[in-house]
């Protein structure tokens, strides 16, 4: 599966660490964010991952293949489902 990480979206910021009920500790975090995108499946959206630091090429390409996984579940699942409706309810005129 093709993989493209959008350059001008790769980003380091400092992330609030969160308690059990979601509340702000006071504590931060490290975190790179990436969008990565699938282009043979353009009605996938782009997906922003995050990931913990301290990081690894091998950390970040993990992170990647685990998305790329689920995108393609998701793909072969939305298949599926269009195979069981069929073609017929795509367009059609009904009377009200």
């Amino acid at each position: 599966m093709k993989v493209r990480v959008d350059p001008n979206h790769i980003h380091h910021f400092k992330q609030p660490i969160l308690d059990a009920n979601r509340k702000p500790t006071g504590e931060v975090k490290d975190v790179l964010q990436l969008d990565v995108q699938f282009p043979k499946y353009p009605q996938l959206p782009t997906y922003g991952l995050r990931i913990d630091f301290p990081i690894t090429k091998q950390k970040v390409l993990d992170a990647i293949k685990a998305k790329a996984r689920q995108a393609k579940a998701q793909v072969d699942l939305d298949i599926f489902i269009k195979g069981q409706l069929g073609t017929d309810i795509l367009e059609f005129d009904v009377e009200v």
